[in-house]
């Protein structure tokens, strides 16, 4: 099973859902998790990557401490992802979905 990077978004307004590494077959379950798969749009994500925000720090995380979550409000996509990421080009697909019987 290949798994591709697709970056979702809203059909009719093109707000971004966000980005999904999974199987083509698998995108509308994800998503679904989100929002309504039906009102969305996709494309294939070329290589690139998230970087998560703020100052990368190497040292040992404190495994005793209250919070260990890992937290990231300042983060962005690599430049190759952000200039395909909100581009017009023809490459957007609509996300189906499957009919219930």
């Amino acid at each position: 099973m290949v798994q591709s990077p697709w970056m979702v978004r809203v059909k009719h307004n093109k707000v971004s859902v966000g980005i999904f590494t999974c199987a083509s077959e698998d995108l509308a379950d994800l998503v679904d998790q989100v929002c309504d798969p039906g009102a969305c749009e996709y494309k294939l994500m070329p290589p690139g990557g998230f970087v998560f925000g703020g100052e990368v720090v190497l040292h040992q995380l404190d495994e005793e401490a209250e919070d260990t979550a890992v937290h990231f409000s300042e983060g962005y996509l690599t430049e190759k992802w952000m200039d395909h990421a909100y581009k017009d080009d023809g490459q957007w697909r609509p996300i189906l979905i499957a009919e219930n019987d």
